[in-house]
């Protein structure tokens, strides 16, 4: 499995203590899984167009997920380093925590896991939760 982490957002760089630790949470969401997974981390605008262009809402999220259901390469994983901020501001939490939450978030869209019904929104933040005590 190949982990493939992408900073586009100007002028933001990750001590390697929390690239190490972007990775644990992706190997770990991904347990055995086959391929790559590409994780990017952008600003608000970035992530705004993206999120308007392919789920028609005109606003800034935190995390989008893109599967490719391919052999070499599962999926990418958007994330908003603007969003990212205000969250962990918003749940009192640290940022790299934050951080680490979404990436377990996106991935486990790449691998099919949901939140749209109750009862997927239950066994969704039970897995996400699970998976970010181990990190």
């Amino acid at each position: 499995m190949k982990i493939i982490i992408n900073e586009l957002k100007k002028g933001e760089k990750f001590s390697s203590r929390l690239k190490d630790k972007i990775g644990k949470a992706a190997r770990l969401a991904l347990s055995n899984k086959k391929g790559a997974v590409s994780i990017t981390f952008v600003d608000d605008a970035f992530i705004r167009r993206l999120n308007k262009k392919y789920r028609k809402i005109d606003r800034a999220t935190d995390v989008l997920s893109f599967p490719m259901n391919e052999r070499e390469l599962l999926g990418d994983v958007i994330i908003s380093l603007d969003t990212a901020k205000r969250n962990s501001k918003r749940y009192k939490e640290k940022f790299d925590k934050e951080i680490v939450r979404l990436v377990v978030h996106g991935i486990l869209h790449l691998l099919d896991y949901d939140h749209e019904k109750k009862n997927e929104k239950i066994k969704f933040f039970k897995k996400q939760e699970e998976l970010i005590r181990l990190i």
